[in-house]
């Protein structure tokens, strides 16, 4: 394997742990909850939007479609525009981190 191709194998691998870290976080504090939850605040209006865990799990299963996405366009345009394909790669990984810290402000709220 070439040494350019490692940063999006790289790339790649971060992202993985990135959604398994979030979906094990996500699991553990709301895996058994059936009421709602509080999926915005507004510290003038207070609580804007409510939701049930399936919300939770639904954003993450939204995020690792963004993320499958991402990184076939990245594989795709790596022999044609190798700039594109690590703005692509490495954009996900940056996407990823703001999905775990969204999921970590709802746990923090609940």
């Amino acid at each position: 394997m070439c040494g350019m191709k490692q940063h999006l194998l790289a790339a790649l691998i971060a992202n993985s742990v990135l959604v398994v870290v979030s979906f094990i976080l996500a699991y553990v504090f709301f895996g058994d909850l059936k009421h709602l939850l509080i999926i915005h605040f507004d510290s003038y209006q207070g609580i804007d939007f409510w939701g049930t865990k399936w919300d939770i799990f639904g954003m993450l299963a939204a995020a690792v479609a963004v993320a499958a996405i991402n990184f076939f366009l990245s594989k795709i345009f790596y022999h044609r525009e190798k700039f594109l394909s690590y703005l692509f790669a490495f954009f996900t990984i940056f996407f990823l981190i703001l999905i775990l810290i969204s999921l970590a402000v709802i746990i923090s709220i609940n």
